[in-house]
């Protein structure tokens, strides 16, 4: 099966600030995958404009032609957006573009983490743009079935990828799902949902209670 990363776009101008970004994304999810390393708001402007929208962005503010709230002029962005940046002043501006967190540099790992769990937690919050995208895959003959879920557990949520899944199965508690290393979490959706989100290559509906893993 081929792996699904979360992809993630990071718009910085300062080289080593963007690869220290990237070394502490990989400590906080192995799974993402950076798509796109923009460095100006024209490039910005250009690169989402003509790319898919990723699944988090991650955007620094005073960048080397001008500030990053100029590339909402320009670009409709769906995508939840995290500020990074060195000035406390632009707090309220980032905000009153939908930013769903504000992290000040030098950036610290456990409030890159809350803020990065915030954005898939945000993202996952979207059910009209995903009845789009499926939509849009049916029409093209080309359906996209589910790569992975957003679970929490005490207050923290992550990603669960669908090859690290052994089965769903109906609990009391709802429906629960189990990991290869037998680890159990649970999501709100019904199990008749789940066969039509879930790539009938990989996975199979055993009885009414259960869909396994292939």
């Amino acid at each position: 099966m081929v792996k699904h990363g979360v992809k993630i776009v990071i718009i910085e101008d300062e080289l080593l600030n963007m690869q220290m970004l990237q070394k502490m994304l990989a400590t906080v999810d192995q799974n993402i995958e950076i798509v796109g390393r923009l460095q100006s708001v024209q490039e910005s402007i250009d690169w989402l404009s003509t790319n898919p929208m990723p699944d988090v962005i991650f955007m620094d503010i005073q960048l080397t032609d001008g500030l990053s709230f100029e590339i909402f002029t320009k670009v409709e962005i769906t995508a939840p957006i995290i500020f990074t940046t060195a000035y406390d002043s632009y707090a309220l501006k980032a905000f009153e573009v939908d930013g769903v967190d504000y992290l000040l540099k030098p950036l610290e790992l456990d409030k890159l983490t809350k803020a990065y769990n915030k954005a898939l937690a945000h993202r996952m919050q979207l059910p009209t743009e995903y009845l789009i995208e499926q939509m849009s895959s049916i029409m093209r003959g080309n359906i996209s079935y589910r790569s992975r879920f957003l679970v929490s557990q005490r207050d923290k949520y992550f990603v669960i990828l669908t090859e690290q899944i052994a089965y769903f199965k109906i609990e009391d508690r709802g429906i629960a799902i189990i990991t290869n290393e037998s680890k159990k979490y649970y999501i709100n959706q019904t199990l008749d949902m789940l066969e039509k989100e879930l790539d009938p290559h990989y996975f199979f509906r055993l009885t009414r209670q259960y869909i396994i893993s292939l």
